[in-house]
């Protein structure tokens, strides 16, 4: 967990903690990150992507990011709309969700990991505080995405403004920045 002030962002994926505080120095601005933030912000990716909605049942996360949540494995029509919580903290996280709390989600089309079902679903239970960002990797896209595109932040990441991954990490880190800090005075 990467932490200023008392507000904090947890970074995970399934190779475990990749928090690197540099990132977030630089996406979110080192001073006002510093001195004027609040609550925690997670970020969970592919096998760790739905933990960030898991998190919610704590009052103190504000920004959850659900980039790619590929658990529990889409086997069975069941298993892809599953969000892998229990019916008791769905129930908190919806309440949390009525009460304005929203969630941020990324995937790309083509992602057999993370199916469509499942941000369908999300959508479902939360209605607007479900921000979902599917990114086209269809044959044929104009940014050239390939079809198995799945790391939305990471591998498949094209960091070069206009492209929809690099605009996916932008509407992150802006989620983040208007979640966790505090309005300039």
């Amino acid at each position: 967990m990467a932490s200023a002030g008392n507000a904090s962002v947890a970074v995970t994926s399934a190779a475990g903690s990749i928090v690197d505080g540099y990132f977030f120095s630089a996406g979110l601005g080192a001073e006002p990150f510093a001195a004027a933030c609040f609550g925690i912000g997670a970020v969970g990716m592919c096998m760790t992507g739905g933990f960030a909605l898991a998190m919610m049942v704590d009052d103190s996360v504000l920004a959850p990011v659900l980039s790619q949540p590929s658990l529990p494995f889409p086997i069975s029509k069941r298993h892809r709309r599953d969000l892998g919580i229990s019916a008791t903290d769905l129930e908190v996280v919806r309440e949390r969700a009525s009460a304005g709390v929203e969630l941020l989600g990324l995937r790309f089309t083509g992602d057999i990991a993370c199916p469509p079902e499942r941000f369908a679903r999300l959508r479902q239970e939360l209605g607007d505080a479900f921000v979902g960002v599917e990114i086209d990797s269809s044959p044929g896209n104009p940014h050239g995405i390939r079809k198995r595109a799945h790391s939305v932040l990471t591998e498949d990441l094209v960091d070069e403004p206009g492209h929809p991954t690099r605009d996916a990490l932008d509407q992150v880190l802006g989620f983040l920045r208007a979640k966790l800090l505090a309005p300039a005075a």
